[in-house]
């Protein structure tokens, strides 16, 4: 079994039964490289478990780091005896860590499992109470996080637009990185085989894959209110290319594998899910987040470049006119271009058989996507938060109202 292998510096599933042979509550951390901040984050995941448990642990499964993270937590487990660390061997990806975290979540019977990530600043024991009780209450919980307006842009005009129209839930964090299972669920992603369906579910595309698979077997989920997320941010036009594509690429497979599901759900008023708010975490303002603007606009207009170019051709005429007036008056995509060209890209991705057919196509979304981000930047600049959230709101709303075509390609499908 690949999480007995032995490594030198970390543990194994072997180490950990000989010290709890069950846990009540499970605090897993995926982490590379993440020598500034692990400690900050396994400290406060330990507060937060010795609150509403006397067997709880926390386990961080490490991609190997080449920092002084592993040196980190093993100096750690002299203040805490159910503290370990486990070699993520099963894939190069973050995916790969939390499919470890769920089979020892399972091998150690746990009845609750909570996932945060190892580059947090902003994590309070409060965050491990709410997720938790979340996941206790509805079987799995997402997070609710007040974040800079150029911040989560995946989130915002992909993954949180594409999941309210599909399940119509809306939840605004499905794909935040900190969440909680419950027993049940922990045992049936365990043992899922769509996990191999689809090897984006493996890298940064495995949030958005537990989310729909939550959403799949019906588990309607509720959100912690966590405050800020404040974390290693990054300027999504610079730095987030290979998120983008994972992530995008792993949820238009979830909603395919998943079509019996939600092409079943009729036509009804948005659903909000409850939100967990107590106990309420400390208030600290998010940090601002700083974008190249430019570079966006720049990035956006290599469409008419090969080979994104010919990727482009097989879009729909209205929108080969749509990206030949973007480009030509550099104003970027309003926020009913983009839901049109996503669900179009959806479609194309649904008829494109091959993987690196697949990659192409989304490698030329994440170009297109950067002239929403464009015009974004412009769009959002001056508003205060409250006209923003409302900006973001109406981009869903933009989707939704292309739920038809969506449905209808998808249909055609299964």
């Amino acid at each position: 079994m690949f999480m007995n292998i032995k490594i030198e510096g970390y543990d194994n599933l072997e180490t950990i039964k000989t010290r709890i042979d069950e846990v009540d509550k499970l605090v897993v951390i995926p982490s590379r490289n993440a020598a500034e901040t692990i400690a900050y984050v396994v400290i406060n995941s330990f507060k937060g478990l010795e609150k509403i448990t006397n067997n709880g642990a926390v386990i961080v499964i490490d991609g190997l780091s080449e920092d002084s993270t592993v040196e980190i937590v093993n100096a750690l487990k002299k203040k805490f005896s159910n503290l370990f660390i486990i070699p993520n061997i099963l894939s190069p990806g973050k995916g790969g860590a939390m499919k470890t975290g769920m089979h020892i979540a399972d091998a150690l019977n746990a009845n609750t499992l909570v996932f945060v990530d190892s580059d947090l600043r902003s994590i309070s024991p409060e965050w491990i109470i709410l997720l938790a009780k979340g996941a206790e209450k509805q079987g799995y919980c997402t997070p609710y996080y007040i974040r800079d307006r150029f911040d989560a842009t995946i989130t915002n005009f992909v993954a949180r637009p594409l999941t309210t129209t599909a399940y119509l839930i809306d939840l605004s964090q499905p794909i935040g990185g900190d969440f909680g299972l419950s027993k049940n669920f922990i045992k049936y992603l365990s043992r899922e085989a769509h996990w191999h369906n689809c090897h984006w579910n493996l890298l940064f595309g495995t949030d958005i894959f537990i989310t729909h698979t939550a959403l799949y077997t019906g588990i309607k989920p509720a959100e912690a209110y966590l405050g800020s997320k404040i974390h290693e941010s990054k300027d999504p036009g610079k730095s987030l290319k290979n998120m983008f594509i994972e992530v995008t690429g792993s949820l238009f497979t979830a909603l395919i594998e998943y079509a019996e599901a939600w092409t079943k759900i009729k036509e009804k008023q948005v659903l909000k899910p409850e939100i967990i708010k107590e106990p309420e975490p400390p208030f600290i303002p998010p940090p601002r987040i700083i974008v190249d603007k430019e570079y966006s606009l720049k990035t956006f207009k290599k469409i008419s470049e090969e080979p994104l170019k010919s990727i482009i051709k097989k879009f729909s005429k209205e929108t080969m006119n749509i990206l030949e007036k973007a480009l030509t008056n550099n104003k970027g995509l309003s926020g009913s271009e983009w839901a049109a060209i996503l669900i179009e890209a959806y479609k194309l991705f649904i008829k494109t058989p091959r993987y690196f057919l697949k990659k192409a196509l989304l490698d030329t979304l994440y170009h297109l996507w950067q002239g929403r981000l464009y015009r974004y930047y412009q769009e959002a600049s001056d508003l205060d938060e409250h006209e923003v959230r409302e900006l973001l709101e109406e981009q869903v709303h933009k989707v939704r109202e292309l739920r038809s075509l969506m449905l209808e390609e998808t249909l055609k499908y299964i």
